[in-house]
């Protein structure tokens, strides 16, 4: 999704998620038609108490 106060930005909601290693996945277009295929992961740690 376009992010309306900035519409250079994208964002996407998504559930809480689970400790663990993630990657990110995304195309893009931009409006003078150059495609953008990238990735990268990111990770969540346990809580510690």
């Amino acid at each position: 999704m376009i992010h309306l106060d900035d519409p250079r930005s994208n964002y996407l909601e998504l559930p809480e998620l689970s400790p663990g290693k993630y990657t990110v996945k995304f195309r893009v277009l931009s409006i003078d038609g150059h495609v953008v295929d990238s990735d990268y992961i990111f990770g969540i740690k346990k809580k510690s108490n």
